[in-house]
């Protein structure tokens, strides 16, 4: 993938930094579709990727970069992320809805 990360989300536990799905766009967007005029490519990432950034002042670096692939749950763009905190305590997230289909470009 050598584009960008387009409709994902950014969430923040503690220092650790997650990446919840999106996809990797190529082209001018065109709602009618990738087949229909300028046309475009998409791959979706179908993972959530956990890094840390340290800060120098003068760089900012990554690290600690995991990435958790799942193509059927994490298939996901155009939804909503929000903060949870769990029964025992502990802080997360969800993502709600937006997920989308296989075989067509349209919600599941």
């Amino acid at each position: 993938m050598t584009g960008f990360v387009l409709r994902g989300y950014l969430g923040q536990i503690g220092d650790e930094y997650l990446l919840v799905g999106g996809q990797d766009f190529e082209g001018r967007y065109n709602p009618m579709g990738p087949d229909h005029g300028p046309g475009f490519s998409q791959e979706y990432t179908n993972a959530i990727q956990r890094f840390t950034l340290a800060d120098d002042g003068l760089n900012i670096s990554v690290s600690s970069w995991q990435i958790t692939v799942d193509s059927l749950e994490l298939h996901r763009r155009d939804y909503n992320l929000v903060p949870q905190i769990y029964p025992d305590g502990t802080c997360g997230w969800t993502a709600f809805s937006g997920v989308f289909r296989y075989d067509e470009d349209l919600p599941g």
